[in-house]
């Protein structure tokens, strides 16, 4: 299963998103509106056949929980959360990885036009990408292999 997913472009400071990070997932081929289109770096994720829902696809969007969960915890009954949230996004795609994928597909990445939200500029919307050793686990501190796949997947 392919995805449409928006990266982030630039670091919001702690505890909002960083550069990369995955904010959004949506089917493959989604209008992506004006905004976001100029806000954010759009590019395909090609989950292949471990993920094929898009409910479990939006699992990449979780934050980081201190426990490591996967997925969002129960709420206690006052309707908090028992786990508290240390980070504003679990996934995402090391700037070092935007590139080399930008560079492999004969893409140069301008990060000035990415970050000027006057304009859209989305050089890799059309490149599909496998996130196996491309997107990254913060909590994990490691590239998403095949197993965390599944995992998010059965969460």
């Amino acid at each position: 299963m392919k995805v449409s997913i928006a990266i982030a472009v630039q670091d919001k400071g702690a505890p909002r998103s960083n550069t990369g990070d995955i904010i959004a997932v949506e089917p493959s081929g989604w209008q992506w509106g004006t905004e976001e289109v100029k806000r954010f770096l759009i590019l395909e994720l090609d989950l292949g056949n471990t993920i094929v829902d898009i409910d479990k696809a939006q699992k990449l969007t979780v934050p980081q929980f201190a426990t490591g969960e996967r997925w969002w915890p129960e709420e206690n009954p006052d309707g908090t959360l028992s786990v508290t949230i240390t980070g504003k996004r679990r996934y995402h795609l090391p700037l070092a990885k935007l590139n080399s994928i930008a560079t492999a597909n004969g893409v140069t990445l301008d990060w000035t036009k990415l970050r000027d939200i006057k304009q859209e500029y989305q050089p890799l919307k059309a490149i599909a990408i496998n996130p196996v050793a491309n997107v990254r686990d913060k909590v994990l501190g490691s590239n998403l292999t095949a197993a965390h796949l599944r995992a998010i997947r059965d969460t």
